[in-house]
């Protein structure tokens, strides 16, 4: 599956490389002119019209390899969007990832804040990389665009693939065709844990009660221990 698959470049070359493809996008391919490239290359790839937040496997059906280039930073909601794709993944099935990252961005500022000479800026950098933190970008001075929201450090997208059903993450963040290497992009590979097959069930988020815990209770101090409301 090409998730992001616009007008179809990466689901046209893994088509040529012997894959039966199914292209995701939210755009009509009509207008993204995905369907006359199929026509011309007489394709059989799929293309499902629709976002990553209604993906399911009842629906699409279940894949070895998804590719999940360009996307997770234009959405609000990227953790929801792996966990999508975890249950749309055979148990041991790669998920190929790509986009942009927080931690330049963020380590320029830092530097330029604290008046830190610019041969800090590389340390700056790999010290901020190793936080898993992610910068919600509401005024778009990343990417100058409205639709670009989260930007992960690696750190933060390797904790948040590995929590939505991931194992054997390897991320790298450096520069990269996609953006004709102009900056550093984070990119890399996983498997899909047969250990967690449903990250988004609701065992993974809250704790879920098993009793009526009636006991009385003065102030928060006195409240039990290992109990959350």
């Amino acid at each position: 599956m090409d998730i992001g698959a616009y007008d179809g470049p990466f689901t046209f070359e893994l088509e040529r490389r012997g894959a039966q493809v199914t292209a995701l996008d939210i755009q009509d391919p009509d207008i993204t002119v995905f369907n006359a490239v199929k026509k011309i290359k007489n394709s059989a790839a799929l293309y499902v019209r629709g976002g990553v937040y209604d993906a399911l496997p009842e629906t699409l059906g279940i894949f070895d390899l998804v590719l999940f280039a360009g996307v997770y930073y234009h959405l609000k909601n990227p953790v929801l969007s792996l966990q999508r794709i975890r249950k749309l993944l055979k148990d041991g099935g790669e998920l190929f990832i790509e986009g942009a990252s927080a931690t330049d961005h963020l380590a320029e500022h830092l530097n330029n804040g604290l008046g830190l000479p610019k041969s800090s800026l590389r340390m700056t950098a790999e010290i901020r990389d190793r936080l898993p933190i992610s910068y919600f970008d509401a005024e778009h001075r990343i990417y100058h665009h409205w639709s670009n929201w989260w930007f992960p450090t690696t750190r933060c997208l390797e904790a948040i693939m590995v929590d939505s059903g991931f194992r054997n993450v390897d991320l790298e963040l450096k520069k990269n065709a996609f953006y004709n290497y102009s900056h550093r992009r984070l990119m890399g590979r996983a498997e899909a844990d047969p250990a967690k097959p449903d990250p988004s069930d609701q065992k993974h988020e809250h704790m879920v009660a098993t009793k009526d815990d009636v006991t009385p209770t003065k102030d928060l101090a006195s409240y039990p221990p290992n109990q959350h409301r």
